[in-house]
């Protein structure tokens, strides 16, 4: 089925908001903090001679710095592409997706529900899902839930807690539809007195 004009126009909007918000993170984060690293060094460099305990301080300063600026390339890597997806596949990275979380992520999942294909669209969806939702703060736990039939892939995920404040719904939800656009998916979310919200993504098989 062709998609319509509009849906490819949103879909390449949004993949270009999401190049030019990754940019913007290099640029905020890994990059200044690697600039002042850089700075440190020379200062305790220069200091060395003259006031080496200063100098050391400085040193450990950087050392620090780079850690952190490490993590959070980390970080940014698993939004682009994590290492373990490609290596050892879907649920082992689902798995180090929820050491991420701030809430606990009960996964059911079985190894081999999805094609080797389809793994990295249902990662980013799971990621965005998991890693977007509004009013994490209130989130108590997760429960995500991958099922295929005949006819579709369908994810589940179970929110317990007041999470998905209804001013930020839409946010949420529209570039979930976006990843799901080349795959004629739907996204659909229920979440009865806003509370314990379910939220499903599905997969049609062609």
């Amino acid at each position: 089925m062709k998609q319509p004009h509009g849906d490819h126009l949103r879909a390449s909007r949004a993949a270009e908001e999401w190049r030019f918000n990754l940019a913007r993170q290099l640029h905020q984060s890994a990059q200044q903090q690697l600039v002042n690293i850089v700075m440190s060094l020379r200062r305790a460099d220069q200091m060395w001679a003259e006031r080496p305990n200063e100098s050391r301080q400085l040193i450990e300063l950087a050392a620090g710095e780079a850690q952190r600026a490490l993590d959070e390339l980390r970080d940014l890597v698993a939004e682009v592409y994590p290492t373990i997806l490609a290596s050892r596949g879907l649920v082992p990275a689902l798995r180090w997706l929820a050491t991420r979380l701030r809430f606990p992520l009960d996964l059911d999942v079985p190894s081999n529900v999805v094609s080797s294909s389809l793994e990295p669209a249902v990662y980013f969806l799971c990621y965005q899902a998991l890693t977007e939702v509004p009013g994490q703060e209130h989130v108590l736990a997760a429960t995500l839930k991958v099922v295929a039939n005949n006819d579709a892939l369908t994810i589940e995920i179970h929110f317990e807690g007041d999470a998905v404040a209804a001013a930020h719904i839409h946010s949420w939800l529209a570039p979930l539809c976006d990843r799901l656009l080349p795959y004629e998916g739907y996204v659909e979310l229920h979440a009865p007195a806003d509370r314990n919200p379910v939220l499903t993504m599905q997969i049609p098989k062609n």
